[in-house]
């Protein structure tokens, strides 16, 4: 064999690799600025019972907080990052 080591670095590649990724997606600065806007990706229209609080973390890695509300006359769903 030319390469003796070329296995082991490759199993540490694909070891390390997926980890990074999952770093890059980590980061804060991709989360949307409006908790409101990113808890639509979270729970969609109707799935959070008006005073229900739930507390769920969002594909950008942050935790989110909402209230549910109803749409009609009442106040809507609330939300805040934690």
């Amino acid at each position: 064999m030319r390469y003796p080591g070329l296995p082991l670095v490759v199993i540490v590649g694909l070891i390390v690799m997926p980890g990074i990724a999952y770093a890059k997606t980590k980061k804060t600065g991709d989360c949307p600025a409006n908790a409101n806007e990113a808890s639509r990706s979270v729970w969609p229209k109707g799935s959070l019972r008006t005073g229900d609080r739930q507390t769920r973390r969002h594909k950008c890695g942050r935790e989110l907080e909402c209230v549910g509300g109803t749409s009609h006359s009442g106040p809507r769903r609330t939300c805040r990052w934690l």
